[in-house]
């Protein structure tokens, strides 16, 4: 059966819950946020050539290029709206720069 994110947001805040009262913390919940940079200067790791300046893809998904075009940056990288209550109720949000969770590369 074909599933889609109305359907998973429920199923994954059920999921913290019953976490966090297994463990006895509401910080047991970890959040990713995938955070790009500013400018393509401020690109590191495997994924810097994604960002550059050259021609093919001319730096347009870095944050000064999303913002010039009237973007709201902050709001397209915060937690998701429906997981915010488990953020709000204590779990952990870590911003990732890398597509890893638990890359090294990432901050």
């Amino acid at each position: 059966p074909s599933m889609n994110a109305n359907d998973l947001w429920p199923r994954q805040m059920a999921l913290a819950q019953k976490l966090a009262h297994f463990t006895g913390r509401n910080d047991s919940t970890f959040l990713t946020r995938f955070m790009i940079p500013r400018t393509p200067e401020d690109a590191r790791g495997a994924m810097k050539h994604y960002y550059s300046s050259e021609p093919r893809s001319r730096g347009i998904a870095t944050r000064q290029a999303l913002e010039s075009q009237g973007i709201d940056v902050e709001r397209l990288l915060g937690v998701l709206p429906a997981l915010q209550p488990l953020a709000a109720a204590g779990a952990q949000v870590v911003d990732r720069t890398g597509f890893g969770a638990f890359a090294e590369s990432s901050s």
